[in-house]
């Protein structure tokens, strides 16, 4: 596992998990049209890359089991980011030109965006994606537009694209009026794919995060109680617990405690 894979003229070259956005096109695709390339704060190299590295073992093993052989596995940051942004290559293959930087929007529909709720804080938010015309006709007549519903001109996701300011202003006017907290149980429940902008305090005390389990307090002896995610894999037959990792103090002496000990003698003849 490492920065860029082997065989070509980067082979060599050291990485870390904003060199790899820079080299994968992740920056050039993120952030406003007007606005510099920007890097995504998710571990898009990092994580990525251990997590296609996993999938590489298990296949492995399976092959394996079939094949009664072993393989090298290599995997890069750089391929890895690639693979994750492989469906924003479109624009490339439809144009012959680069992914343009689109900020919140989408090119493929509308209303797509974020929208400001009250009390117009940093993360007072939220994202709306309307995808089908089921979703469009659910909106217009939660906003108080119905009408809008059943006109032609608005049917399909592309064809709104090109009316995106007006939407935008419609939207808004009716999420202002409210928090993302009322906007996201109003839009969600209608069936509306709606997200309230969550800053990481509120992910950590999330309703629906904490009584799913997957949010769950630790107690510390030194600093007490704090929240910590769990395991976002959940295996019916495989449960997991989440349990805090042991003092950097009584890890060191267990570990110079083992390596002082008598070895046990040899099994082998």
């Amino acid at each position: 596992m490492k920065g860029f894979g082997s065989g070509g003229p980067y082979e060599n070259y050291k990485s870390f998990e904003w060199i790899a956005q820079a080299m994968a096109g992740a920056m050039s695709m993120t952030g406003s049209p007007d606005g510099l390339p920007t890097k995504a704060i998710g571990g898009l190299a990092d994580t990525g890359a251990g997590l296609h590295t996993a999938i590489g073992i298990l296949a492995a093993i399976i092959q394996r089991g079939a094949t009664g052989l072993g393989q090298q596995i290599e995997v890069a940051q750089q391929d890895s980011v690639v693979n994750l942004l492989r469906i924003h290559l479109r624009e490339t293959y439809a144009t012959g030109k680069p992914a343009p930087r689109q900020g919140n929007r989408s090119a493929a529909a509308a209303p797509s965006n974020l929208y400001r709720c009250r009390p117009f804080g940093p993360n007072d938010y939220v994202f709306i994606h309307v995808a089908t015309v089921e979703m469009w006709k659910s909106l217009t007549t939660i906003v108080g537009r119905p009408e809008l519903g059943d006109d032609p001109r608005y049917a399909d996701r592309r064809d709104r694209v090109q009316f995106v300011d007006e939407l935008d202003a419609m939207i808004e006017a009716w999420t202002e009026k409210r928090t993302k907290g009322e906007v996201l149980e109003i839009l969600a429940g209608a069936g509306v794919p709606c997200g309230s902008v969550l800053d990481s305090k509120e992910v950590l005390t999330d309703p629906h995060l904490r009584q799913r389990g997957f949010i769950v307090d630790l107690e510390h002896p030194r600093r007490g109680a704090y929240p910590m995610p769990g395991n976002p894999v959940r295996m019916s037959a495989s449960p997991t617990d989440v349990t805090r990792a042991p003092l950097l103090a009584s890890t060191t002496r267990r570990c110079t405690a083992r390596s002082s000990a008598t070895p046990a003698p040899s099994s082998t003849p």
